[in-house]
């Protein structure tokens, strides 16, 4: 019983994932351009509702922060890391 009790633990401390970004839907256009946040001279543009072009590919958000080299960690939010018009993708899904 004790390790049933343990699992069910577990399950509650995950973090609930964030459903993928819809870039239309949040107001962004095809051919728009985003500013890394690290860094404003990488940039990608909007290709569809859920992927850009960086460096010559088609990629989600978040293979794109990961392209750039510079955020280390495992699990990454890609639009935490994108900004159009000085904010976070983000926080423009919040508005």
């Amino acid at each position: 019983m004790a390790k049933a009790k343990k699992k069910e633990e577990k399950v509650v401390l995950k973090r609930k994932r964030a459903d993928n970004i819809n870039l239309f839907n949040i107001g962004l256009s095809y051919g728009d351009v985003l500013y890394f946040c690290k860094d404003s001279k990488i940039i990608c543009t909007v290709k569809s509702e859920n992927t850009v072009y960086f460096r010559g590919e088609e990629l989600t958000l978040t293979e794109a922060v990961r392209k750039t080299g510079i955020i280390k960690q495992k699990e990454i939010q890609g639009p935490k890391y994108w900004l159009y018009d000085n904010k976070s993708l983000v926080q423009i899904r919040k508005e």
